[in-house]
């Protein structure tokens, strides 16, 4: 009886093996950069099963990619090639104002969890043969001219994803921000890849760096705690900080919940009054920095908008810790979402300084910075021009 039951059970081992096998190892999530500056990128991707990964790179001199073997930059962490399903490896020594192309690649890895070893299998890499290679170019810090592209509120709708950047000319643009509720919660692990990531990183993600703002929807679900996994952070890991871009310096900021700590919807976990208390004290210091002084033009991203009426507690809470920094930081112009809603607010018309534009979930905010000043056409999905915005350079 036994030997029975010990020869089904192989039985059922080989049977799942087999199971497994049949399912080729693949990356499941395109590669999409994060954190691009002048000197490095941070490029991430996803496999079907965990594996190891790393990037090669080079030069976009018209050379093939197969002419010299490249250096492998691997997912590493603490001196130890990381084995996994996201796959994330920081890029370092680039030239700013320089144009490159890469590759990513993964090899499928068993780790024994009773010893150190490990057993590889197939690999699983973006193709570089009769192909265009996806690329990107690092920016200068004398850069001047730019263009971004806005769009919130998605909550997993793909079609929509799709829809709005139909109208937008995706060479003329520089980076995309997304500014908060591209899911709806993420209450599992395949949501945000599967529902936002892949259709970015194969719209734009492979070429042009995606900027993440985290919406009160993001801050639900399981795996809440996950969200800066996918969009590594600058500022130590937290949801919110900021970045020079050329002589524009941008922050982007995080909302935190809409509603009460208590409120049962977050069964006794939240903890945002805190949370924002302490990234406005963040603020301040951002504000205060010789980067942010120097800069030319100050751009915001924040989900909820600071002003508005009949405001829920979190809305409250922005307005009463944020939008007194934010006055006297003598912003240009804040993008915020939240409302699905196409709004625009003059400056001193809720108490702000500074002009808010609240951007539809169906409409996407192109952003144009020259010397002449910031200009913004905000596009709905059928490709109709809502409304177009201009602020001068101020004197």
């Amino acid at each position: 009886m036994i030997r029975i039951l010990s020869s089904l059970a192989a039985a059922v081992a080989i049977s799942g093996a087999a199971a497994l096998a049949q399912e080729k190892f693949a990356i499941t999530v395109p590669p999409y950069l994060q954190n691009l500056t002048g000197n490095e990128v941070t490029i991430l991707w996803e496999t079907n099963a965990p594996g190891t990964g790393w990037v090669e790179i080079a030069p976009d001199d018209g050379k093939h990619f197969y002419n010299t073997e490249k250096e492998k930059h691997f997912d590493s962490r603490l001196g130890i090639r990381s084995v996994g399903t996201l796959h994330k490896v920081t890029v370092t020594g680039l030239e700013p104002g320089h144009s490159y192309v890469y590759r990513v690649i993964s090899q499928q890895a068993t780790t024994d969890s009773r010893t150190s070893k490990v057993m590889y299998g197939d690999y699983a890499s973006t193709k570089v043969n009769k192909v265009e290679l996806p690329s990107f170019t690092t920016p200068s810090p004398e850069k001047k001219e730019f263009r971004f592209a806005v769009i919130n509120d998605i909550h997993g709708d793909s079609a929509l994803v799709y829809d709005l950047f139909k109208n937008c000319d995706l060479d003329k643009i520089d980076f995309v921000v997304g500014n908060g509720d591209l899911v709806t919660s993420l209450n599992n692990e395949t949501i945000l890849p599967q529902k936002f990531l892949r259709h970015a990183a194969s719209i734009f993600g492979s070429s042009k760096p995606l900027v993440a703002a985290r919406g009160n929807h993001e801050t639900r679900g399981r795996c809440a705690q996950s969200f800066t996994d996918y969009f590594p952070s600058v500022n130590d890991g937290l949801p919110y900080y900021a970045f020079r871009y050329g002589d524009t310096f941008f922050i982007v900021a995080d909302c935190g919940e809409d509603k009460p700590d208590s409120d049962i919807e977050y069964y006794g976990r939240a903890e945002f009054d805190k949370f924002r208390e302490a990234e406005a004290k963040w603020l301040e210091a951002v504000i205060e920095s010789e980067e942010y002084r120097s800069a030319r033009y100050h751009i915001a991203f924040l989900h909820i908008p600071p002003v508005g009426e009949r405001m829920w507690h979190g809305q409250s809470e922005i307005n009463r810790l944020f939008l007194p920094v934010f006055n006297r930081a003598g912003l240009d112009v804040m993008f915020c979402g939240h409302t699905h809603n196409y709004r625009y607010w003059k400056p001193d018309e809720y108490g702000n300084s500074f002009p808010v534009i609240v951007n539809d979930n169906e409409t996407i905010a192109i952003t144009e910075v020259t010397d002449k000043g910031i200009s913004v056409e905000i596009i709905d999905r059928e490709g109709k021009k809502v409304q177009i915005l201009n602020f001068k350079q101020p004197k």
